[in-house]
């Protein structure tokens, strides 16, 4: 077909019928190209997935980065808060780590990038919208300390080892009310996820990501009710949102997607935990020391 021919090229995997009927009335010979969705496809990932408590995450990462020993790994995260949080976390337990999201400028991304491809930097924690277009063949690990939205999540984001021939390790933790994403998962995108233990090995698992759209796995929480809490302090006493949720989970031992629309003002900070939770987690952060201030928290009463 030259560019001066009357005949039109019409591309499409599944063309509806009226809109079929309307090309062939207004256009000259048209001609159908239908058109394969791509897919991905990888068989050298060994996977894993270790079930863990939510305040028990933190700890259970420590522990696989140390038994792994990877040397590179990305450790995916759901939102840049807590990418924030564990990076910091894993820093002063001694790691050589960064983060990467999207609140940061595009001046210091492209520093973490540059320590990361080097190898100076082994460990990278990052959000998807972050990691997007990453592509290091040395890295042997991928830790999803949080589940996948879908099953094309899960696979593009272990698709980021076992590169050029090489192999990969992928570990996926699961709290225990998140089985059933698992199971979704394993279901979707055809392959089979085995426990976790240290020093564990399995064949790699052939895993193809479905050419179509899911939903997010089923939440079996359903719908949970919120209740705001206020804190002394805010910007004058030096407190920022990510301090205000690490002593919330290490204080209260609450997962740190639980806590929500944090907000520090001058003089004092407010942020939202579950209703069944507010006076316990109050109770559990209220005289907390945090950057040497010491915090009072207390349910916000209407």
């Amino acid at each position: 077909m030259t560019p001066n021919s009357r005949q039109t090229a019409l591309f499409s995997a599944t063309m509806p019928a009226p809109i079929r009927a309307l090309a062939e009335r207004h256009l000259y010979d048209p001609e159908m190209i239908k058109v394969k969705a791509a897919t991905l496809t990888i068989d050298t990932v060994e996977q894993f997935f270790l079930e863990t408590k939510p305040q028990d995450k933190v700890a259970s990462l420590a522990r696989v980065l140390e038994a792994e020993r990877p040397t590179q790994a990305i450790v995916f995260a759901r939102t840049k808060i807590r990418t924030e949080q564990l990076y910091r976390t894993l820093r002063d337990k001694g790691m050589n780590v960064k983060a990467l999201h999207g609140d940061m400028s595009q001046g210091a991304r492209d520093g973490v990038m540059i320590s990361f491809k080097g190898g100076r930097v082994p460990i990278l924690v990052a959000t998807d919208v972050a990691a997007r277009g990453l592509d290091i063949a040395d890295v042997t690990h991928i830790v999803n300390f949080d589940v996948p939205t879908s099953p094309d999540v899960y696979v593009h984001r272990i698709g980021r080892t076992g590169r050029v021939g090489r192999s990969g390790r992928a570990i996926t933790f699961i709290e225990p009310r998140q089985k059933r994403d698992l199971e979704a998962i394993e279901k979707h995108a055809g392959t089979q996820v085995a426990p976790w233990a240290e020093g564990a090995h399995v064949a790699p698992a052939r895993t193809v990501e479905p050419p179509r759209r899911h939903r997010k796995p089923h939440d079996s929480n359903g719908a949970v009710d919120f209740a705001k809490l206020i804190a002394s302090g805010g910007r004058a006493a030096g407190l920022a949102e990510a301090d205000l949720i690490h002593a919330v989970t290490s204080q209260a031992g609450l997962d740190g997607e639980a806590v929500r629309n944090v907000r520090v003002l001058e003089r004092f900070a407010l942020l939202e935990v579950p209703a069944a939770e507010a006076d316990r987690v109050a109770g559990a952060v209220d005289g907390t020391d945090v950057r040497g201030y010491k915090l009072r928290v207390e349910p916000a009463r209407s």
